[in-house]
């Protein structure tokens, strides 16, 4: 066992770009850069479960910066082994820089569509005008998530902008909502960490909504090979070598990647398919498959799921049904439809939760189809006890990530208008 490790990260000059997501880097300190990738790291160790383990970070100018000065970091820990950081730690930075490289290239791109959306945007409103700061991104990679220990792996469209402001790559709705999908699972909270490594298809931290997905829609496919890269990288084979940790795809976007980079796989494999307004396929939510992406050849279980943010716009779907003429057979519709994405969210997290504690048991290479129609049954039968509690469910979900005066009103009058939706 290898209880403290030792290397050297890069000159000074190397990591500053890499790290730029941290306040106050770029005016230069060595102190703030130093921290910055403590921060980083320390924040993996806890994620990855090493408890008393720590991270630090050396360089030999300590208060003057020198663009060539090398940063070494060391990492310990008297109960774990901690050598598989070394190379781990090493590839991802390299990653990152694979990452930021295109980012930089495509700075004209990003630019270009801003102003197209600015000028789109203003066409249609008289009273706050948009401007360049409704648009603001910038280069962000999956900092301080678990790493070594990793036992599933969330493939997402891109990380929110407050992810900078708090320097937490965990700290959103987003992540909050699945993790309470998790507990409905039973999937113990304690491990929570070790299923929330993030990979983005976009590196970019943008406004969430339609503002962020327009302005790097044009840009998403030049970020494919680094996406790939992160995957591969933080992909383990299981002891056997047939199966790596499972992937968890969230949303229409991802869906689309998905398709793109892997059409021949999904197609081979009888995957149900859905076609959006502009003729983008994806794979339909509920549909789980493999793929080969980890480069031993060994398969990777895939889920596609709703994005977790998609269940709350039930608020603002309602109060536009309270505005309706039929008010009462839209609500009845909002009702409906959010009942079906709640049930296709238990099912996708449930499959996680499954999945990622059996991944490396030397499991049967189609248990992911077996754990799918598990979930199907477990939260979509009428006749089984989650069912029945799916609408307690229901109600908490609304009331802490959707319709915010659901405890002012009558919530027995509610479930029963949400039962009689739900039978049809």
């Amino acid at each position: 066992m290898t209880n403290s490790v030792y290397f050297e990260l890069g000159t000074a000059s190397e990591l500053l770009p890499l790290f730029a997501y941290s306040p106050d880097v770029p005016g230069k300190s060595p102190a703030v850069l130093r921290d910055a990738i403590e921060h980083s790291v320390n924040q993996t160790l806890l994620r990855d479960r090493l408890y008393c383990a720590w991270a630090v970070v050396m360089n030999g100018s300590r208060y003057e910066w020198k663009d060539d000065d090398v940063y070494s970091i060391r990492i310990t820990s008297p109960n774990y082994d901690v050598g598989a950081y070394e190379q781990t730690l090493s590839r991802f930075l390299k990653t990152v820089g694979q990452g930021l490289e295109i980012y930089n290239r495509q700075q004209g791109v990003l630019e270009e569509t801003r102003q197209a959306l600015i000028e789109e945007g203003n066409k249609e409103r008289r009273r706050h005008k948009l401007t360049p700061a409704d648009f603001a991104c910038s280069f962000l990679p999956p900092f301080g998530l678990s790493m070594v220990n990793t036992n599933s792996i969330q493939l997402l469209h891109y990380p929110p902008a407050e992810t900078v402001t708090y320097m937490d790559y965990l700290y959103s709705p987003t992540n909050r909502r699945w993790e309470n999908l998790l507990g409905y699972n039973r999937y113990p909270g304690a491990e929570n960490t070790l299923v929330e490594t993030i990979v983005d298809i976009a590196p970019i931290a943008a406004p969430g909504g339609s503002r962020g997905g327009n302005l790097i829609e044009p840009v998403l496919e030049a970020f494919e090979p680094y996406a790939m890269s992160m995957l591969k990288l933080l992909l383990r084979v299981s002891t056997t070598g047939t199966t790596t940790q499972p992937v968890v795809a969230y949303g229409g976007p991802v869906g689309i990647w998905l398709w793109k980079n892997f059409a021949d796989e999904i197609e081979q494999q009888g995957v149900s398919l859905y076609t959006d307004s502009k003729g983008n396929k994806r794979p339909e939510v509920g549909q789980a498959f493999s793929l080969r992406i980890h480069d031993s050849g060994a398969i990777t279980p895939v889920m596609c799921a709703n994005h977790p943010i998609k269940f709350n716009y039930y608020d603002k779907d309602y109060g536009k049904a309270e505005q309706a003429e039929d008010k009462e057979s839209a609500e009845e519709q909002v009702d409906a439809q959010s009942w079906a994405i709640l049930a296709q969210d238990l099912v996708a997290s449930g499959w996680q939760a499954e999945m990622s504690q059996k991944w490396n048991q030397d499991p049967d290479p189609d248990l992911y189809k077996q754990v799918r129609l598990q979930m199907i049954k477990q939260w979509q039968d009428p006749d089984s006890d989650q069912f029945k509690s799916a609408f307690e469910i229901f109600k908490e979900q609304v009331i802490e990530f959707g319709l915010h005066n659901m405890p002012e009103v009558d919530t027995n009058a509610w479930r029963e208008q949400l039962e009689t939706a739900v039978k049809g």
